[in-house]
């Protein structure tokens, strides 16, 4: 799984989803989702997330910690391997 946690970062977030290598990936025989924790932004993120095929979890208190905490029961409760 890759976690991304954002917050207002609509501007460049496309480029980035863009260039995470999933054929590459799925080719050496690695499943991946990606999987966006968004801290409320009150721009476009979420809908760049949810256009580009991620999962969307919308934390409920603001923070990093709290993103990546949300982002580890996420991987957990869905049995990843692993999370980058």
């Amino acid at each position: 799984m890759i976690l991304l946690p954002v917050l207002n970062e609509a501007e460049g977030l496309d480029v980035v989803l863009k260039s995470i290598p999933h054929r590459l990936l799925y080719e050496i025989g690695w499943e991946s989702e990606t999987v966006i924790v968004d801290g409320k932004s009150t721009d476009a993120s979420q809908q760049i997330g949810f256009d580009a095929g991620c999962t969307v979890l919308v934390q409920p208190s603001k923070g990093k910690g709290e993103a990546v905490r949300l982002g580890f029961e996420h991987a957990i409760k869905n049995k990843f391997d692993a999370l980058v």
